[in-house]
């Protein structure tokens, strides 16, 4: 694709339009939250989810530098929606009898009225008109048609036996609302035998946008497919994804996806960018639903919380190879940075201009004590490497670690290192909620680890380590009721493991875990509390109050994964949760403190 005279190939994401709270409704919030993630997790492209959207968020891509291809929420061509034929009022000949502004009449403003006919109106249509879609494409594109970042139009998703309907709809778009942006059908059939240039519409799209996931067969053999059928035909893939998370824990990873970005580098140039299924989790009824009723396949969760994942892909998507730092001189204040470039052929693929590196020191408390910046020169895919040295003023002795960062003209960032100079500081275990053959480890974050697990002592006497995590718990099945077993928590980063935490002894007692709180804050005069279900619980009960030491309320509720409760105004707040698990009350949680806006 070239922009602005460059060849570039672009990446980034699918957005639905979901918070777990606001629903659809989303707030100005949540899409500058949204945006400023995705930016930080490299993407320059994305592609709007099957319907129009709010313009807050298209303004926010203008402004950002976030490409889209929007798309009206067409992806059945049977619904009954589609059914319907509309007919213009002008041609009907009782057409001075009809009352359009009657509540029993359905009218589109297309190019005249045109009414859905019924059996009153006395008429039949042969074929469709496809009025509606192109009532939907007619609003879409005069509203948001001078929005500098919309590259195209989709004129729907997954659609089956619609060439005709294509056809039509390009040369709508084409003809009587813009000529000059690109135009698709996103597709998931192209690959498939019965699928030919001569029935497939993906002949007449200025773009094929393909969405390509496992059970269509091997990546390459599906690119080579699309590419046999379409030689001269850029190709997109609109979404990829590769099954949904288990829970909405954040420790969830796919190694897959650098697997299968491998597939554009250096090959298959004819695939100028990808947009991954999905950004973010999203409350839905769809398949493998979990009980919280969302679907888990983000690199964040609905509620805007990175998992393991984003930090993967936020280097896929980084211009730089990586940054490499060496001859760190703390008598000179000096360090020597190399860092390859992305070439031509290597996804993503694009100029910096205008960008810097950011380096700072931090101290054991976690506080950076210095923070300076070096303008970078314009670098581009052919440079190879940028190399220099780099300066820093006076540092005091506490110094912890030193993070550089490649930094665009927005302020994000696109590329991060962090080098320690001491072993992760111990942590320390804050609470051990006991649970049934189980228990739920929680502990506080230190300035400079990356990982934590814990070791224990199994019913056999065998030390056993568990899994690591990058959030604050960390849970343990498989033990004995009225067992004492004793925990110890260690820090993990690039220096090594820290020294184990003072050891803390607790009973699994028959009751179930309470529910992982997620999230909690205060908005709209509401207590909002985000936590993990299971299909088989019954009510979540909350205390909760002004102070810790008087939770003097209680709320009850059977709704999975989220509650909210009315305050008066306050904005500062204290609870815990627990849930009835098949007719068993389960322990309580953690004390949670809720400030507006802010959660601990």
């Amino acid at each position: 694709m070239i922009l602005n005279g460059e060849a570039v190939r672009l990446a980034g994401f699918n957005r639905v339009s979901e918070h777990r709270f606001w629903g659809s409704s989303e707030p100005l919030e949540v899409l500058e939250k949204d945006i400023d993630l995705m930016k930080e997790a490299g993407a320059n492209f994305m592609r709007i989810m099957h319907g129009t959207q709010n313009e807050k968020l298209i303004e926010l891509c203008d402004t950002k530098g976030i490409l889209l291809f929007e798309e009206i929420n067409v992806r059945d061509l049977d619904n009954d929606e589609f059914r319907a034929n509309y007919y213009p009022i002008s041609k009907l000949k009782n057409k001075k009898s009809i009352n359009i502004n009657s509540e029993d009449e359905e009218v589109l403003m297309l190019d005249e009225p045109y009414l859905k006919l019924k059996d009153k109106h006395d008429i039949s249509v042969s074929g469709k008109n496809y009025a509606l879609s192109k009532y939907w494409l007619k609003g879409m594109i005069e509203r948001d048609i001078n929005h500098p970042s919309i590259i195209g139009w989709s004129v729907g998703n997954e659609l089956n036996n619609h060439k005709a309907y294509v056809i039509e709809a390009i040369d709508y778009i084409k003809k009587e609302l813009d000529p000059y942006r690109l135009i698709t059908c996103v597709s998931n059939s192209g690959q498939k035998e019965e699928y030919t240039p001569e029935t497939d519409p993906n002949t007449y799209v200025d773009i094929i946008m393909h969405n390509m996931y496992r059970w269509q067969g091997e990546p390459q053999d599906i690119l080579n497919t699309l590419r046999t059928k379409w030689p001269d035909k850029p190709i997109f893939i609109s979404e990829f994804g590769f099954d949904p998370f288990p829970s909405t824990a954040l420790d969830g990873d796919k190694e897959i996806f650098s697997e299968w970005t491998n597939h554009f580098r250096h090959k298959n140039e004819f695939v100028i960018g990808t947009s991954m299924w999905t950004f973010n989790d999203y409350r839905s009824g769809y398949a493998a639903t979990t009980a919280e009723e969302n679907r888990v396949w983000g690199i964040i969760s609905s509620w805007r919380q990175k998992r393991r994942l984003f930090n993967r892909i936020k280097k896929e998507h980084s211009p730089v190879l990586d940054i490499q730092v060496s001859n760190i001189d703390f008598e000179k204040n000096t360090a020597n940075i190399v860092m390859p470039i992305r070439d031509a052929g290597d996804y993503p693929s694009h100029s910096m201009r205008n960008y810097k590196l950011e380096y700072q020191f931090k101290n054991s408390k976690g506080e950076t004590v210095l923070k300076q910046s070096h303008d970078l020169p314009n670098l581009t895919p052919k440079d190879g490497e940028w190399k220099s040295a780099i300066s820093w003023g006076k540092l005091p002795e506490d110094i912890l670690d030193f993070t550089i960062s490649l930094i665009t003209p927005t302020g994000y960032s696109r590329f991060d290192k962090t080098i320690s100079f001491q072993k992760a500081i111990t942590p320390e275990i804050s609470q051990i909620i006991p649970g049934n053959n189980a228990v739920r480890i929680l502990f506080d974050a230190v300035p400079n680890a990356t990982e934590y697990f814990v070791t224990y002592t199994n019913a056999a006497g065998k030390e056993l380590t568990s899994y690591r995590t990058i959030t604050n718990a960390i849970e343990i099945d498989s033990l004995i009721n009225k067992k004492v077993y004793s925990f110890k928590l260690y820090a993990v980063n690039d220096k090594g493991i820290s020294k184990p935490s003072k050891t803390v002894g607790v009973t699994p007692n028959g009751n179930e875990l309470p529910p992982i709180i997620w999230d909690a804050f205060i908005a709209d005069r509401k207590l909002v509390i985000g936590y993990s279900s299971d299909f088989n619980d019954g009510d979540y009960t909350v205390q909760y109050g002004a102070s810790s030491d008087n939770l003097d309320k209680e709320f009850v509720t059977n709704v999975r994964g989220m509650l909210s409760i009315d305050l008066n105004g306050e904005k500062e707040m204290f609870f815990k949760i627990k849930r009835n698990s098949d007719g068993k009350e389960s322990n309580w949680s953690q004390m949670v403190k809720v400030i507006t806006n802010q959660t601990k």
